[in-house]
């Protein structure tokens, strides 16, 4: 009898323990995965939990350009890089090519022409960060929706739309490169990914699509793509980009070791 009522007790521990970690906001989670044969690395957030920041030019007007400059003027101001990686396609002279919102303030205009290259493939999107909320719509969805984010950065094309991966993809294409991207889960989370090997756009968009189960996911860039990320050992550091998404925490400061006491007279 005693037998059966711990079992019961245990059964109903592990149903509670898997109830609870099921209703955990994850704060973050850092992976390097293998999926169908290619490898990824991602890193997944809670836009309420952590400190995301999106960084083109520092106080002075200077473009920051790399992960390793970023990090060092975190440093003076007392703060660490726990992750980095370049945000949307960019133009000659280093200038957003679409929409660039930091801070509230609109830096670039939405983008809504046509043109050659993978930013103008439609429908191309917009990453945005509002208070406690991300989200990724099609440019002529966010035109029309309103929004007013902190932060936002316009890029292409969308890799997955409404749980549907890009028509325009092919399952066997043979360009293949190192890519970028950022989908929005199930749970609202950002999850930033890149491929550690050379995948074509259908391999990309379907490791956000079933492999992290993102509905929405929007290519950032190809073969400059880096990504700075120590929790996996991750180092990338140089790279010569525009805009930098990246996540910061305060350092911890050392202790001042206490001086030895001496006696009176010592």
């Amino acid at each position: 009898m005693l037998v059966i009522v711990l079992r019961k007790i245990s059964l109903y521990s592990l149903v509670f323990s898997f109830l609870f970690l099921s209703s955990v906001t994850v704060l973050a989670d850092a992976q390097q995965v293998q999926y169908k044969k290619n490898h990824f690395d991602y890193y997944r957030i809670s836009p309420s939990k952590n400190n995301i920041r999106f960084y083109w030019k520092d106080a002075q007007g200077a473009r920051y350009f790399s992960f390793k400059r970023l990090r060092e003027d975190l440093r003076h101001k007392n703060r660490q890089l726990v992750f980095a990686t370049n945000a949307g396609i960019f133009e000659w002279g280093y200038s957003p090519l679409g929409l660039y919102i930091e801070k509230g303030r609109t830096i670039e205009k939405l983008n809504r022409r046509s043109g050659k290259g993978n930013f103008y493939v439609k429908p191309n999107g917009v990453f945005y960060i509002s208070k406690n909320k991300a989200g990724i719509l099609s440019t002529r969805h966010f035109a029309k929706s309103g929004i007013q984010p902190l932060y936002a950065t316009q890029s292409g094309p969308m890799l997955v739309r409404h749980n549907i991966i890009h028509r325009f993809f092919r399952r066997a294409s043979k360009s293949r490169k190192i890519r970028n991207g950022v989908g929005i889960d199930s749970r609202g989370h950002m999850v930033f990914v890149i491929s550690r090997t050379p995948v074509n756009m259908y391999q990309f968009a379907e490791f956000f699509k079933r492999r992290m189960r993102c509905s929405q996911a929007l290519y950032l860039d190809g073969n400059i793509s880096q990504m700075y990320l120590p929790e996996i050992k991750r180092y990338d550091l140089n790279g010569n980009f525009a805009v930098i998404i990246a996540v910061s925490k305060k350092s911890r400061q050392k202790k001042k070791a206490r001086e030895p006491l001496t006696k009176p007279g010592g």
